[in-house]
Order: structure tokens, then sequence, then C-alpha cells
């Protein structure tokens, strides 16, 4: 199973940090858990703050950290982990 997720991210290269629109892609996953995200708002924004990674005895388990305390914790026995640009035509 893939778990895909759209970040707004702030272009680091240059001095006015255009925000740039990704995707991270988590390939592989055998579950995914979620709290204090109300899933059916469907305006909610969310702030990343930290991605962890905790092994446990024959998996890993990705925990990707929000503002105000909402988590996705992501389970897998294997971490393949994308972050893709997307392009906008006339760019």
């Amino acid at each position: 199973k893939i778990f895909l997720i759209s970040v707004i991210r702030m272009d680091k290269e240059v001095d006015n940090g255009k925000p740039i629109n990704s995707v991270v892609k988590f390939e592989f996953i055998e579950s995914s858990k979620s709290k204090n995200i109300d899933q059916s708002n469907t305006d909610l924004t969310l702030e990343l703050l930290a991605i962890d990674v905790f092994k446990k005895i024959e998996n890993f388990e990705i925990i990707l950290l929000f503002s105000k305390n909402r988590i996705i914790t992501l389970t897998t026995e294997v971490i393949d982990v994308t972050l893709e640009d997307q392009k906008i035509k006339d760019d």
C-alpha cells in the first residue's frame, strides 16, 4: 500500500522563499493510524513539525507529528519514502 501526503514547503534555494507544492510518498505501508485529526473536516490544514522513525521487533513505525498534538503513525517492514515537487505548466 502507498500513503501520500501533499505538502507546501518553502524553497530554501532562493531568497524570497517561494512556496513549492510537493508530495511525500511512503511505500509498502502495512497500516496507518491517526490521533487528534478530524478526517471529516476537508478544510483542515496540518502543519508538519517532525518525522520520527522507531524500530519495533519486525517493523518500523513512522510517526508524522503535526501541530496541536496531531499524529499519523505508519507501520512498515521497509522504509521507502520519496519527496516529489509538483510541476506547474509554464513554470
